[in-house]
């Protein structure tokens, strides 16, 4: 991290602005302008910077930092629909060792749950007492691609919507009904939600088959 806590509180304001305004501009060419102005790794180095000098000094908190939100904001000309729920994301990592402890932690939080409902305070997971190896993982590789919420009515499509900034997104519907593996009827066993959450994404071979002027454009 950049923090350095030797330094001045008057520079820790100017950096907490600075980072705010760069992390700004980069959501808006990623999300709204689709030229991006700096890799994922720079922006999450940038984004855990930002959250730590917040965290240690929460009167510089801003509920408008973009820590707070998730994505870009709605795209002009499209309209805009609130998610019935928050549509977070997840996190992520560089980092084997911040990864690990990850792990750890989601391994206590079951231990400590499972004593609790039994009422016994033995240990699942660890300890002397542990009748339980640990939990194993199951990885798989992440897919970048538009992540989606689509809203049913009586089991029909009526809404596809972007993330958006996490509360409030672009209404897409008219493209998502383009896409086959979206369905626009449900199955009456599937209609208990009404809200599902999806992520669209291309292949090379699909998006080598596109227009000549559009492959340049997507590429660039």
């Amino acid at each position: 991290m950049d923090y350095d806590p030797r330094v001045p509180k008057p520079n820790i304001a100017d950096r907490v602005v600075e980072l705010r305004a760069l992390l700004r501009a980069a959501n808006r060419a990623y999300y709204v302008d689709n030229t991006p102005i700096m890799s994922d790794a720079e922006f999450d180095r940038r984004l855990a910077e930002l959250a730590e000098l917040e965290g240690k000094h929460p009167e510089l908190d801003d509920p408008e930092s973009p820590t707070h939100r998730v994505g870009g904001e709605p795209i002009e000309g499209f309209s805009t629909i609130v998610h019935a729920r928050p549509m977070l994301s997840i996190d992520n990592s560089y980092d084997a060792g911040a990864v690990r402890e990850w792990y750890e932690r989601v391994v206590r939080g079951l231990d400590d749950g499972v004593a609790r409902g039994r009422g016994d305070g033995a240990s699942l997971f660890g300890g002397a007492d542990a009748t339980t190896a640990p939990p194993r993982l199951c990885c798989d590789p992440k897919i970048d691609g538009l992540a989606l919420s689509l809203r049913y009515e009586d089991g029909r499509l009526v809404h596809a919507v972007t993330r958006g900034d996490g509360v409030k997104g672009d209404d897409v519907t008219h493209a998502a009904r383009v896409i086959r593996a979206i369905p626009m009827l449900l199955e009456r066993a599937e209609r208990e939600s009404p809200e599902e959450r999806a992520r669209t994404s291309r292949s090379v071979h699909a998006l080598a088959g596109a227009s000549g002027s559009l492959v340049p454009r997507v590429l660039e």
